[in-house]
């Protein structure tokens, strides 16, 4: 006669275990708050830098010198120029009309990004890009650090234009990819800048 054993046998059949849903979503807002929170620390470092290096550009261009492009101590004059980009007519290098062209596109489209940021609105962010530029040219003039020209208001303010387009046609994962580019690369405009200041205040 056989034993008959009664105990249970251990089995691999039994159930897995499911993760549990987040039904409510806690996650993925908090998730989203995050990189909304990122994305507006980097906006208000661009508007910093920026502003930081407009100033040094500006006001900060007769301090400087970088040897064989930029004579800082030629910028202390008071100069008005209202004829549009007769700096073309007769260069006396080349690229200089280029250069500051360019330049000053370059110089206030991240002003536009920022500045779309603030206001919500291309048209309001390229009204007070326009009004930001026109207190620079005139501070040029008054303090006798600059050219004021019109040129740099129009390729200021198309600048600027051209920033607040651009960002409000990206979406947030596009916008904080841009940001990406942004804050490192003023972050070496600003060292090259302040190169340039030291060395013009040092050979002064």
């Amino acid at each position: 006669m056989h034993a008959v054993y009664s105990g249970t046998t251990a089995t691999n059949n039994q159930p897995k275990q499911v993760p549990m849903s987040d039904p409510s979503g806690t996650t993925g807002r908090r998730k989203r708050a995050e990189r909304e929170r990122s994305l507006r620390l980097d906006v208000v470092l661009v508007g910093l830098m920026t502003a930081l290096m407009v100033l040094l550009m500006t006001w900060g261009k007769p301090f400087m010198e970088i040897p064989g492009f930029m004579e800082g101590r030629s910028h202390f004059t008071r100069n008005l120029d209202l004829e549009f980009f007769n700096g073309f007519d007769h260069p006396t290098r080349w690229w200089a009309p280029w250069t500051n062209t360019l330049g000053n596109i370059a110089m206030f489209f991240p002003v536009g990004i920022a500045g779309y940021y603030l206001t919500h609105s291309r048209w309001a962010t390229v009204l007070l890009a326009a009004l930001y530029s026109v207190i620079i040219e005139a501070g040029q003039y008054l303090f006798v650090v600059g050219f004021s020209d019109v040129d740099d208001l129009a390729c200021n303010t198309l600048g600027a234009a051209i920033g607040a387009v651009m960002v409000s046609m990206l979406n947030r994962k596009h916008q904080q990819s841009l940001m990406n580019v942004l804050v490192p690369a003023l972050g070496a405009a600003l060292m090259f800048l302040f190169g340039a200041l030291i060395l013009g205040l040092v050979t002064a």
